[in-house]
């Protein structure tokens, strides 16, 4: 069994978007973790970026102009919730899970 985490928000002051960036990428590296950079470039404009710890799905902190977080996965197939009913402020809400018991996880950092 893993563990899910659901996350939505928006960033107070976009100004402070490379000062954020800069701060996980400092986690990220010391952690060992290759973070992935959105450069707000592209269709969607998205600042800001992911990272994957050992064994769990990427962990997006990206944000689209106005600041809202937002993942590109769930950018990418928006348009296909088009016709049906669904609450598009969904779209806004990011999850990321572990793919492995936390047991395991602890078991294995322990050396045990």
């Amino acid at each position: 069994m893993g563990l899910t985490i659901y996350y939505s928000g928006s960033i107070c002051d976009e100004n402070r978007l490379d000062e954020l960036i800069k701060e996980v990428m400092e986690i990220c590296n010391t952690l060992q973790l290759a973070p992935h950079i959105f450069n707000g470039n592209g269709k969607d404009d998205l600042k800001g970026l992911c990272f994957a710890p050992e064994d769990c799905e990427p962990v997006f902190l990206s944000f689209l102009p106005g600041g809202r977080l937002c993942s590109p996965v769930n950018l990418q197939f928006s348009d296909m919730y088009d016709g049906i009913q669904f609450d598009k402020e969904l779209m806004y809400t990011t999850a990321t899970k572990t793919q492995w018991p936390v047991r395991r996880r602890i078991l294995r950092s322990s050396n045990y």
